[in-house]
């Protein structure tokens, strides 16, 4: 299967320029025709090739930004003069070679953006303006929140002439969009301090148009968000194993004669055994929080979210017994030093779970 598409790719790779006109491909034939007219001595059949595929591609794409310009939306608009943008960049390549196709064309594309760019400009300010209109009657925010967005486009087109209105226009939008968020923290019990702490930089601004506070009124909220923690949970034990070693160990040594009577010494042998206990403390503690939305103005489109986590710290003791020639030189016997307090545990998962909320909720 692997060589199969390997040999799709290279045939793709090996195809002529009028393979890929034949084919309607008139895009690759005509990068494929101006790339080897460059490097040849002007071929005729090339020159053809790439006039003929520019003038499909020119008519194909006129065709698309005809109807692109035939919405009432601005920014289909804004995609046709991307696309004349695009063309742009794709022939003037060919001009030195299509100079009598080309230049003509060029020009035209050229007028055309430079007459669309203020007619987008225009449209998407009058658009956040009737919008603005639709908040300051509904006072539906996201009126005003969509007006700010045709104003930021309107950014985008205005050029050099950009109207000194603009920019309040823009905080006018910002301000009328804006939701107001009441955060309601339930800490764990014996950690309050420790979770006002971690979560106390969230109020303030929240995505494109949030405001969260702890301390606006119930009243005053398009939102209320409830954050609530259970109490921290704490859990210990212990797991052991052992590992039993042997070793042959000299005890003494034994006289003997060889035959001629030299007497000799030799080594005598005895197996001992001894034993490695691994005892492992672990302690575990475990938290979970979940942020509830309420919409209280019927606007709010925040989404709450849900999290847990636990941290684990452990520490090992070893204990040797038994002849300890049998035990490994590397091996010794160590005791428990101090795991962490539950208090540091604690604080550890509540800045992690912290960060989590701050990300759901920005």
């Amino acid at each position: 299967m692997k060589k199969y598409i390997y040999l799709l790719l290279l045939l793709a790779a090996c195809q002529s320029p009028r393979q890929a006109f034949e084919a309607g491909e008139y895009d690759k034939a005509f990068k494929k025709a101006l790339d080897r007219f460059e490097h040849s001595q002007g071929d005729p059949e090339l020159h053809i090739l790439m006039r003929r595929s520019a003038e499909q591609i020119l008519q194909r794409e006129h065709g698309l930004r005809d109807q692109l310009y035939a919405s009432d939306d601005p920014a289909d608009w804004a995609e046709a003069l991307d696309r004349n943008a695009d063309l742009q960049e794709q022939l003037s390549p060919a001009l030195p070679y299509l100079q009598s196709t080309l230049q003509f064309e060029l020009d035209g594309l050229q007028s055309e953006y430079q007459r669309t760019r203020p007619l987008i400009y225009q449209a998407y300010l009058d658009r956040g303006r009737q919008r603005m209109l639709e908040f300051d009657t509904t006072g539906r925010k996201s009126t005003a929140q969509a007006a700010y967005f045709d104003f930021r486009h309107a950014e985008e087109y205005a050029g050099n002439s950009v109207e000194a209105s603009l920019d309040s226009l823009l905080k006018a939008a910002r301000k009328g969009g804006t939701l107001q968020a009441r955060v309601e923290l339930d800490p764990p019990f014996f950690y309050r301090f420790d979770t006002e702490r971690a979560l106390d930089h969230l109020a303030g601004p929240a995505g494109d148009f949030y405001q969260l506070s702890y301390n606006l009124h119930p009243a005053e909220a398009d939102c209320v968000i409830r954050i609530n923690f259970s109490d921290v949970d704490v859990d210990e034990w212990e797991d052991s194993s052992e590992d039993h070693h042997t070793k042959e160990v000299i005890t003494g040594h034994e006289t003997k004669r060889d035959t001629s009577g030299n007497s000799y010494e030799v080594p005598v042998y005895e197996e001992v055994s001894g034993t490695v206990a691994y005892i492992t403390h672990h302690k575990r503690a475990s938290l979970s929080v979940s942020v509830n939305i309420i919409n209280q103005s019927g606007q709010c489109t925040m989404s709450g979210c849900s999290f847990s986590d636990q941290v684990e710290a452990r520490d090992e003791q070893i204990e040797i017994s038994g002849d300890t020639r049998a035990i490994p030189s590397h091996i010794t016997e160590t005791h428990f030093s101090d795991l962490p307090d539950d208090d540091d545990l604690a604080e550890e998962l509540i800045d992690a779970l912290a960060r989590r909320v701050v990300g759901c909720l920005r």
